[in-house]
């Protein structure tokens, strides 16, 4: 899982910044391997055993969250510094993948080049939607779990938190996908006239 985490970064700016290219992907799946064994099972453990002392932690677990962290974080390095020593892909596949997924982000650079092409989601919008659904779910379930273990204060507590991040939610969902309204002006069918109301009819020969 830490290997997988280390490299997972990649995965997720490359739909937000136009930068990353191959070779930064690449890099993360391979320097993931050995730096996950550095701090796992290489010299690294003295560096994660003495910041996990200094942070306060002395269990088994937390060396694995502090080695967990030092393996996402000097993997990400790696990989930015590859991105950055490497040139980037060329403008057409960058345009041609504009064209297609239109993603929203650090893509202006390219977005310049596809006039034509218009964003119409909202990151900010949609990282509302992430965080609201996120709390509810996450309430719900340790909410339920604390309950069944004996904990009702704090199990309230989180059902509560679900319980207002739910229609939240709900209305934030409804009132961005709610159809647009219908025009009052009556649709014209094609290749016929619109009706003329009897004031303005031509009088007959």
């Amino acid at each position: 899982m830490t290997m997988s985490a280390a490299a997972g970064f990649v995965m997720l700016f490359r739909w937000f910044w136009w930068r990353v290219n191959g070779w930064a992907d690449f890099a993360a799946q391979i320097l993931s391997l050995p730096v996950t064994l550095f701090f796992v099972r290489g010299p690294g453990q003295a560096w994660v055993r003495n910041f996990t002392q200094w942070c306060g932690g002395h269990t088994a677990d937390d060396n694995y969250g502090v080695a967990f962290l030092f393996t996402v974080a000097v993997t990400t390095a790696l990989w930015v510094l590859v991105m950055l020593a490497t040139p980037p892909e060329p403008p057409e596949k960058l345009a041609a993948f504009f064209r297609r997924v239109r993603p929203y982000g650090f893509w202006s650079r390219v977005a310049r080049a596809c006039p034509e092409c218009v964003v119409t989601d909202n990151f900010w919008h949609d990282l509302r939607l992430y965080g609201l659904g996120l709390t509810l779910s996450l309430s719900l379930l340790f909410g339920m779990g604390l309950l069944l273990l004996g904990r009702p204060v704090l199990a309230l507590a989180l059902l509560g938190l679900g319980a207002v991040a739910g229609p939240l939610l709900v209305r934030a969902i409804n009132r961005h996908y709610a159809p647009a309204p219908e025009s009052a002006t009556p649709a014209v069918a094609i290749g016929r006239e619109p009706p003329v109301s009897g004031s303005m009819k031509s009088p007959k020969p």
